[in-house]
């Protein structure tokens, strides 16, 4: 497959990202015809000629969930980009599947899951999620977030939460009952995947955004290792 529409981009808001390139390379050489793009608050000195660099300005954890979902789009150039970080790249391209540009957003299966009801409200939180026992698989409305650290998305996709008017939660927090039966503030739906992939997810699906299912996200990447969280060969 040529892959010339394709961006491997690292976004780093609290350093200068070197620790990123060697994701970036090693996923650019496994997807022929790629570009590199590495988005940090300074230059790094040993950057690769291929990997070209863009300032941003610096920003903490929790404002790299903002930068994804409002910012991101305006950086990338291709129809499709697919995020990577220094814990998460490419491992082998052979296994990319033409099938996986049909979708705006593809990410490993989380061991996260909201259930929603018809008003795009929470009704449950699942932590630790066990995507692959039987009694979740008639579960109304569940939704299992998808990775976005190493994640596929299309431009358009990155475009929606501006386009639709989609802010970031970051300032609601959920009570979560805690053994002893108290309550702690809890704020599950800051990260931006808990955000693109459960939280509005039916929402932009609604107005024609396509998330990859379940058995392809599978096949696309894998999250955490913990055999007790897979399918047999998985």
């Amino acid at each position: 497959m040529n892959h010339s529409e394709l961006t491997i981009v690292a976004v780093y808001g609290h350093t200068n990202g070197s620790t990123a390139i060697p994701a970036i390379v090693k996923s650019m050489n496994e997807l022929p015809g790629s570009r590199g793009l590495l988005l940090s608050v300074s230059k790094p000195d040993d950057l690769p000629d291929e990997i070209e660099w863009k300032h941003i300005y610096p920003f903490n954890y929790n404002r790299y969930s903002v930068f994804m979902m409002h910012s991101l789009y305006a950086f990338i150039e291709t129809d499709f980009c697919l995020v990577v970080q220094d814990d998460g790249w490419v491992l082998n391209g052979k296994n990319f599947k033409p099938e996986f540009y049909n979708y705006d957003y593809i990410g490993s299966p989380g061991h996260c899951a909201l259930t929603l009801n018809e008003k795009a409200e929470i009704t449950g939180i699942y932590l630790n999620f066990r995507w692959t026992e039987p009694e979740f698989a008639d579960v109304e409305n569940l939704h299992i977030v998808q990775n976005g650290g190493f994640s596929l998305r299309s431009k358009r996709f990155l475009e929606s939460c501006n386009k639709h008017g989609l802010p970031h939660w970051g300032v609601e927090s959920i009570p979560m009952k805690q053994p002893d039966g108290t309550d702690k503030p809890w704020k599950p739906i800051w990260n931006e995947d808990v955000h693109l992939t459960a939280l509005f997810k039916p929402k932009l699906e609604k107005i024609g955004y396509s998330f990859a299912p379940l058995e392809v996200a599978k096949s696309f990447s894998i999250e955490y290792l913990f055999p007790a969280l897979h399918t047999e060969g998985f």
